[in-house]
């Protein structure tokens, strides 16, 4: 993987992953060249990305990953991986980061990839209006006309004002998939509200991946709603 020194200065959904790789560094500044082995940046281009605050999903997961791993071995045992071909997780989360530009709303674009235990796609999915129902982007729904300070995220989206008139993107992927989504991973670029974690967990998907963080959907669904 080439990375490319971002220029913007507009703090990313990344923040706390940016934030928990300063303090690793902070604690074992060795880390900082090897990551810069692994995005093939100098010296120079390693402090410019630390210092910038707009890191995407790839710089984040891939600083989390090179800070964990650095940890987890030692100095003298780490070994980076200088290749970069993606692992598997980062592979997909770059597909869902990809289906994430075809929604239809303007609040988030998420996007949704459902994969079996081979590694292979077998549904995907973002954010819109169902066919036939005038979507966000044309002015069809109540939520996507209010801003996100003046609706928090992952408020209530059936009633109210913040009543959404669009399928997520985790359903949609369960839509298309069907029966074929038993014992899959889902991944998504966001982390999924409870509804979807519902739909996730009724078809029977095993895992759901997002750029910060994974659950089993039927036990995380368990442990929101205490049921």
């Amino acid at each position: 993987m080439t990375a490319q020194t971002p220029t913007s200065t507009r703090p990313s959904r990344f923040a706390d992953v940016r934030r928990s790789v300063l303090e690793a560094i902070e604690r074992q500044p060795e880390i900082a060249p090897f990551l810069g082995r692994v995005l093939h940046l100098t010296r120079e281009q390693v402090d410019e990305l630390l210092a910038d605050e707009s890191w995407d999903y790839r710089t984040a997961w891939v600083a989390a990953r090179v800070a964990s791993d650095f940890v987890q071995t030692g100095p003298s045992s780490y070994v980076p991986r200088v290749d970069r071909r993606p692992g598997w997780d980062e592979y997909f989360m770059g597909i869902a980061e990809a289906v994430a530009t075809r929604a239809d709303c303007t609040r988030r674009k998420v996007g949704a990839v459902l994969v079996d235990e081979q590694h292979r796609i077998v549904g995907t999915g973002y954010n819109g209006a169902p066919s036939g129902v005038t979507g966000c982007l044309d002015g069809g729904c109540p939520r996507g006309k209010l801003t996100t300070q003046e609706l928090a995220p992952m408020t209530d989206y059936d009633a109210g004002p913040g009543r959404c008139v669009a399928l997520h993107a985790e359903v949609n992927a369960v839509l298309y998939a069907v029966r074929a989504a038993r014992g899959t991973t889902c991944y998504v670029n966001h982390e999924p509200c409870g509804p979807c974690l519902r739909t996730l967990a009724g078809a029977g998907v095993a895992r759901v991946v997002w750029p910060t963080g994974e659950c089993e959907p039927v036990a995380e669904h368990t442990r929101r709603t205490g049921s």
